[in-house]
């Protein structure tokens, strides 16, 4: 496991030790008011998916450092989805796990118990705008989903699109 890829791990972990240890009055969510929005849509296929579509629309912020870009999104149950390239600038960067894995989409769900990642596929950045500005692009390809206590099973992850907020210069 590269170095980036621990990078996202820990990053996706974190967000949810953090989300989860939050306790509010009732059980609707607030957004952060001080986090830019923004959103990420993905349709699921295989291992008990069957076209199913998640949308995490709470938060969305891109943050690059030293040429790579991670793009973190929050859904309404606190779920956690990271799409990250090894790039400033529109572009594809092909997802291949056997050459390297900087390039991905990870989806963390359940509070971290279920883990969806990608093993082939692409990021395709669309837009790359300055600080403030928005961060857009697809994903798409195969990869695996890893429930707590079994082995992972092959998913298809598809019509993949996002838009995050750039925090960073």
């Amino acid at each position: 496991m590269t170095k980036t890829k621990q990078l996202l791990m820990c990053l996706v972990l974190i967000t949810n030790v953090i989300m989860s240890s939050c306790s509010k009055k009732d059980d609707t969510p607030d957004p952060d008011p001080q986090l830019p929005k923004g959103s990420l849509t993905v349709t699921l296929n295989g291992s008990g998916f069957s076209n199913v579509t998640m949308t995490f629309n709470t938060t969305g912020v891109a943050v690059l450092e030293a040429g790579y870009t991670g793009c973190e999104f929050i859904d309404a149950q606190n779920n956690v989805a990271v799409v990250g390239f090894t790039g400033a600038t529109t572009g594809t960067y092909m997802i291949n796990e056997e050459t390297s894995d900087d390039n991905n989409l990870v989806i963390s769900l359940d509070n971290g118990t279920t883990i969806i990642g990608l093993s082939t596929g692409s990021v395709i950045v669309t837009g790359f705008g300055i600080t403030g500005q928005e961060i857009t692009g697809t994903v798409s390809g195969t990869g695996f989903i890893s429930r707590s206590g079994n082995e992972p099973t092959e998913i298809e992850l598809k019509n993949c699109s996002f838009s995050a907020t750039r925090l960073t210069k």
